[in-house]
């Protein structure tokens, strides 16, 4: 309990208007992290990696700064097979850096949109 208390702590020191978080798990966020937060005035939106994954991705931003009108989940992996699929991979290579085509044919990911 006491490096939770630590982590919300040195969270709310930045003085951030956007809080991003990586391998946060499904409990860490409902039971912990969306309440401090939600409390401090911050605003939260959670995604799992492949929407099955038991890490995911948190995003906080502050109440008084921004509104939430949507958000939307989007598996990388998925959607890069299937423009693959659509256009074909010829059409991409222009646009899309071939370290991240190659990231993308391998990881499972996702995009918040917030």
């Amino acid at each position: 309990h006491y490096r939770k208390q630590l982590l919300a702590w040195e969270l709310l020191q930045y003085n951030a208007d956007v809080i991003c978080l990586q391998e946060v798990t499904p409990h860490a966020y409902r039971a912990y992290m969306e309440p401090v937060l939600k409390h401090a005035g911050w605003i939260g939106v959670y995604c799992n990696k492949n929407f099955k994954a038991q890490m995911a991705c948190a995003v906080f931003f502050r109440a008084d700064k921004f509104d939430l009108f949507e958000d939307e989940k989007v598996d990388l992996h998925s959607e890069w097979a299937a423009c693959k699929d659509a256009r074909g991979c010829q059409c991409l290579s222009s646009v899309v850096p071939r370290s991240l085509r190659d990231e993308l044919d391998r990881a499972n990911t996702v995009a918040q949109i917030v």
